[in-house]
């Protein structure tokens, strides 16, 4: 087989580091990726997570660490509850896992993919979740978590119903509104009390 040779123009291709096209591709990347998890068809793993437990393909791993440089922050979002509102900012750390100044913020447990990402990079762009052969995440949106039916999870059934403070101890400490830890794909965040405040008001507007 004959090494591939990239053409010239690609090889000394510049790829903005920052700025409103750089943001731009790193959305477009994030979807792309999550297209593609969505496509594949490998094999029959049958992974849970928000109550119940999550598995992820090394091939998912590897195209979210592609897609989702460690260190690289949003530079359009709205940065700080006062500018945009909550909802801006906890948009920043729903998809990208940064704090008002657009540094990552802390987390414990994931599987070591999470730097450069938030909760989007498993749970999708629109919170509904991601079910494909390689990665099945419930929908997170702050209409199904707190269903008085119970949250719908990715196998159709009921699980159980989140009271806002059960939502938080689920992100923040991986406990589940059940009582049960979380699965340890998960991360634990370590957010300030200003932080989950802007999160759950950016949960509040997906639909």
């Amino acid at each position: 087989m004959q090494p591939r040779v990239e053409p010239a123009a690609r090889m000394h291709e510049v790829h903005p580091t920052s700025g409103p096209e750089a943001e731009k591709e790193r959305a477009r990347g994030l979807q792309v990726h999550m297209d593609r998890a969505q496509a594949g068809q490998m094999m029959g793993w049958s992974p849970r997570a928000l109550g119940r437990p999550v598995v992820i393909g090394l091939a998912w791993v590897a195209m979210l660490a592609a897609c989702s440089p460690a260190g690289a922050g949003p530079s359009t979002l709205a940065g700080a509850s006062g500018a945009g509102g909550p909802a801006a900012a906890g948009q920043r750390i729903f998809e990208v896992g940064a704090g008002p100044d657009g540094a990552q913020i802390p987390r414990s447990g994931g599987i070591g993919m999470m730097g450069g990402s938030g909760c989007a990079a498993c749970h999708g762009a629109n919170g509904h979740g991601i079910a494909s052969m390689m990665i099945q995440a419930p929908n997170i949106t702050y209409a199904n978590l707190t269903d008085p039916a119970g949250m719908l999870e990715i196998d159709g059934g009921r699980g159980p119903v989140y009271t806002d403070a059960e939502i938080e101890r689920a992100v923040e400490d991986g406990i589940g509104a059940d009582g049960d830890q979380l699965d340890k794909t998960m991360p634990r965040w370590q957010l300030t009390d200003a932080e989950w405040q802007d999160l759950l008001a950016y949960l509040k507007t997906l639909h």
